[in-house]
């Protein structure tokens, strides 16, 4: 998608499946996609589209089982992160690519200052001195608009609020100067005062890292704010990939379409997307939106729906687009 810098991660035809009720069943299935220095791609779509999967897959860090080996590629400076042992992995994981969740206090240990926590960062991932691991520790919650960070170094994760966790868990991911970082649903948690701090802390430590952002949401207001490209995941697929101008104003598949539809707006209502997203033991045959699309028709229940250009750099998984088809309203 975009072609004006060199890729850092580049996954192709990923595959996760999972072991459930004695079937293998992909929870991810078939992804393609490219991460860039400076940009943020937002894998968007509802819960249980397979988001998380995708994230934790990358890291290595699914429970096997009921995970078993992923397939595909996920290519970074030419290794391929599915094939890496644990220990090469453990050499990326942390510090290459970092993460953030979407509780801090999941990843918080509470029985630790937040001093402790970051030394032990630095100490797993940098060979640093004492005094040079501490300017790093303070410069990096500068970063994250922490006042007093001398202070907030003393303290339990009890005694900060939600905003400050958060912050104190990007600061560590910021802190071994990671190529790639992740951010998982990074303010659901959070109130809502405070949700768009984060985000716009998030977007502005990226241009200043240079680093490559996936940000995994549910909502398309984030997406509209930060995103640079925009994945649409449904049901373990990507559904639409694009740029984010082209996919909020011209969105291709219909699924898009509802999702941006549930936008506060005040010219118009909400409008909820009906029915819900199936079971991965359960998905229907042909395009596995069609129970709850508007515009199905006969051929969207038999027929497997590939991923058709729309316009360069702009794809959709819906027969609308498929040259072969005669289209049909």
């Amino acid at each position: 998608m975009n072609t004006n810098s060199e890729k850092i991660l580049e996954v192709k035809n990923l595959t996760v499946p999972f072991l459930l009720e004695g079937r293998e069943v992909s929870i991810v299935d078939d992804l393609s996609f490219d991460l860039y220095p400076g940009k943020t791609l937002a894998i968007v779509g509802e819960s249980g589209s397979g988001k998380s999967t995708l994230a934790l897959a990358l890291v290595g860090a699914l429970p096997e089982p009921p995970a078993l080996k992923p397939r595909g590629q996920a290519l970074y400076k030419g290794k391929n992160l599915l094939d890496l042992s644990r220990r090469e992995l453990n050499k990326i994981r942390g510090s290459k690519i970092t993460m953030i969740f979407q509780d801090p206090n999941a990843s918080l240990n509470p029985v630790f200052t937040i001093g402790d926590q970051l030394e032990e960062v630095i100490d797993l991932h940098m060979d640093l001195d004492e005094d040079e691991a501490y300017e790093r520790i303070i410069h990096a919650l500068r970063e994250v608009k922490l006042k007093d960070p001398e202070i907030i170094l003393d303290k339990y994760p009890h005694q900060l609020s939600g905003g400050q966790k958060q912050r104190v868990m990007i600061a560590m991911a910021i802190l071994v100067k990671p190529d790639i970082l992740i951010a998982d649903e990074p303010t659901t948690a959070l109130d809502a005062t405070i949700q768009m701090e984060i985000l716009y802390l998030i977007s502005e430590l990226q241009k200043t890292h240079h680093m490559a952002t996936m940000l995994i949401t549910h909502d398309m207001g984030v997406v509209a704010e930060i995103a640079d490209d925009v994945m649409v995941m449904y049901a373990s697929q990507s559904f639409e990939i694009g740029k984010k101008q082209a996919i909020l104003e011209k969105p291709a598949h219909p699924y898009t379409q509802a999702l941006i539809a549930t936008l506060p707006s005040r010219n118009k209502d909400l409008k909820p997307i009906k029915g819900a997203i199936p079971s991965p033991l359960a998905k229907p045959s042909g395009c596995i939106y069609h129970p709850r699309c508007p515009y199905k028709w006969e051929t969207c229940e038999r027929k497997q729906v590939e991923l058709y250009t729309v316009k360069e750099n702009h794809l959709a998984r819906c027969l609308l687009y498929d040259p072969t088809e005669s289209k049909k309203s």
